[in-house]
């Protein structure tokens, strides 16, 4: 009987570390989750920085200079840049000139 009732505890031992395993694997995955969408969120405000033409200069040149902080967007990043001469032409050439070291910063880094 001792037998059994060893069995049946350790069967209730090894299901509660079970639980508290996967509750915690579920945690972890819903914290990236989230971390995931904020990064994207900031990374969309930042894009709106970056086409804010009411703000002053510095602003809008150091939203470009942000946009090398979102690897996983790059090739994203890139198109806007490499597209800047059109989408920004009247703006000021610094703004310009901002973005095409954005672009160059990117592709040095892509090649790591």
């Amino acid at each position: 009987m001792k037998d059994a009732a060893d069995w049946l505890a350790f069967g209730a031992l090894f299901l509660a570390v079970c639980t508290i395993a996967w509750q915690g694997y579920r945690y972890v995955n819903v914290q990236k989750d989230i971390g995931r969408q904020r990064n994207f969120e900031n990374f969309f405000h930042t894009l709106e920085r970056v086409n804010n033409r009411d703000r002053s200069l510095i602003l809008q040149k150091a939203a470009i200079f942000e946009l090398r902080n979102y690897p996983e967007y790059k090739d994203v990043v890139l198109n806007i840049c490499d597209d800047a001469k059109s989408l920004f032409a009247t703006e000021d050439p610094r703004v310009l000139d901002e973005f095409e070291a954005t672009a160059s910063f990117l592709r040095a880094k892509k090649n790591d």
